[in-house]
């Protein structure tokens, strides 16, 4: 029986992504964003430096100053990272029929701040941000973090991603899994399998 429910945040619950930040930076600065940061990215999303090293870093290689791309990240992340008010109903219901809901996001603190203080975990009774566990998805060893924090077995787990390599592991440690395309399938699907 499902007790808990995981559902990713960027490009799940939230709409926008890292991709979609990364696109408006590099229209507004003029610059490849994608390839330029990837390695200080993944730092920064695993907690291996924080947002002053990584602003600092970025804002050398493009030689942008780092007050300004600091802003413009901000503002991205503000136009970008809007909820999806279908899933939020969704969340709602499974919150009120008693389903535990968490998520584990591969984040950095700057968008983990920026979500805390928008409200956008509010459903979530536990987080498990890669920043602070210093893990991605699809490490095993951060699907084993939320089931120690959960103390559920992983048949006892429901996982929803939009990324198929994210929902692997999850499969292989037991747990049933959701690949999300658009709220109205992820709807059925919970039908489907009797999650109301």
């Amino acid at each position: 029986m499902i007790k808990a429910i995981v559902i990713d945040v960027g490009g799940v619950y939230v709409k926008g992504t890292r991709n979609d930040v990364f696109s408006y930076l590099s229209k507004k600065f003029k610059v490849d964003l994608n390839n330029s940061i990837e390695y200080l990215y993944t730092r920064f999303n695993t907690g291996k430096i924080d947002s002053e090293e990584f602003f600092k870093k970025i804002s050398n290689k493009l030689k942008i100053d780092k007050h300004i791309l600091k802003r413009a990240w901000l503002n991205a992340i503000k136009i970008k990272f809007k909820p999806d008010k279908n899933i939020e109903k969704i969340l709602k219901n499974l919150k009120e029929s008693g389903y535990i809901l968490t998520t584990i996001t591969n984040t950095n603190k700057f968008h983990l701040n920026f979500h805390r203080k928008a409200g956008n975990y509010k459903y979530f009774t536990v987080v498990i941000a890669s920043c602070e566990v210093g893990l991605l998805k699809p490490n095993k060893k951060i699907y084993l973090i939320l089931m120690k924090r959960l103390k559920l077995k992983p048949e006892e787990i429901l996982f929803i991603d939009n990324t198929e390599e994210n929902l692997i592991t999850a499969k292989r440690l037991g747990m049933k899994t959701i690949t999300y395309t658009n709220p109205g399938n992820l709807k059925k699907t919970l039908s489907n399998l009797h999650i109301k």
